[in-house]
């Protein structure tokens, strides 16, 4: 399946070595996301009625099977969250305020972090809450908010320039540039919202070519390399300016979280929403995630091989022969 581009080029790697196949995008105005940019005139309208929702991600690729589905319920989402449920990962938020009042404070901060502790399941399989979780600091892995909450609601009050934080589908890291937030503070503690920004497209295509191209594509009916065009065809945001390459899609995280406590990394003391990447071992990163199979260019190949495509002539059927046997060729 990989090769099957033009000249029997891998078009896992080289994805434009075959035609876009032109994978459908949504063509409804309604998406759930951010207004990034500031413009209520462009972008989605909300499931609420607010207008100026950047969300090219969600054009791009919502009508996959991957991401169809109520919330939590596609299948992409099913296994992202299976697995953090499961122990794979674990992001901790921080809310901190400076008033006294936490749903109506002027000056609140809000940081995410990684955490090496696992979530705990409830007797009916949902997260539980009020665990105590550490704080792991990561050289790079770490996303801090400025923003106010008004009734309980916690709005970005500036977009943050860069982010980054652990990626919940095949990417593993998420960048996230001009990032805002937009949460409600649930009465037992919990949030509600949502996490926006501009992430780099071309991340997003990779992860899926490394979770086994041929895997992906029978699993989820797709083509990857229409994919990559999609994302690329929508992307909407250049780090470089209006004229530069577009390397970033809009996009939102939607966000629910339990109620816990989050302590230090030494667990001494509760957690602040400040910086700790000082804190990060030299060389220390993200936990890698550890498969059972060598893949090398979107294919599952033996360790110390190469992913090569046979030559022509193992392909092609046997030559047909002259004999007289029974069954044979005449």
């Amino acid at each position: 399946m990989a090769f099957r581009g033009e000249g029997r080029a891998n078009v896992y790697i080289n994805p434009t070595s075959t035609p876009d196949g032109g994978l459908v995008g949504v063509s409804g105005d309604v998406a759930e996301g951010l207004d990034l940019d500031g413009d209520s005139r462009t972008g989605f309208v909300s499931p609420t009625g607010a207008r100026g929702v950047d969300n090219m991600f969600y054009k791009a690729l919502g009508c996959w099977k991957t991401f169809r589905g109520p919330p939590r319920l596609s299948s992409g989402a099913l296994s992202n969250n299976d697995a953090m449920r499961d122990g794979a990962w674990t992001v901790v938020v921080v809310v901190e305020g400076r008033g006294k009042d936490p749903r109506n404070d002027s000056d609140v901060t809000v940081g995410f972090y990684p955490s090496a502790d696992k979530l705990v399941k409830d007797a009916m399989g949902d997260v539980a809450a009020d665990y105590t979780f550490r704080i792991r600091p990561d050289p790079k892995l770490e996303a801090i908010f400025k923003a106010k909450s008004v009734n309980g609601r916690i709005v970005s009050t500036r977009a943050m320039d860069e982010v980054w934080m652990r990626d919940a589908g095949a990417a593993r890291e998420l960048q996230l540039l001009k990032a805002r937030i937009d949460l409600t503070l649930k009465p037992d503690g919990g949030l509600s919202g949502y996490i926006g920004g501009y992430r780099p497209w071309r991340p997003v295509y990779d992860g899926y070519v490394r979770a086994r191209g041929p895997v992906i594509e029978a699993l989820t009916w797709v083509k990857l390399p229409d994919v990559y065009y999609a994302l690329r065809r929508n992307a909407d945001y250049s780090p470089a300016g209006a004229k530069g390459e577009k390397t970033h899609i809009s996009f939102a995280y939607r966000l629910d979280a339990i109620p816990a406590f989050v302590v230090s990394p030494d667990a001494t003391r509760l957690a602040t929403a400040t910086s700790y990447k000082a804190l990060a071992k030299s060389g220390e990163t993200q936990m890698a995630d550890r498969a059972p199979f060598n893949v090398v260019d979107g294919i599952v190949v033996a360790k110390g091989a190469k992913a090569e495509s046979q030559p022509e002539s193992a392909l092609l059927p046997p030559a047909s022969r002259t004999g007289s046997g029974a069954g044979g060729a005449p």
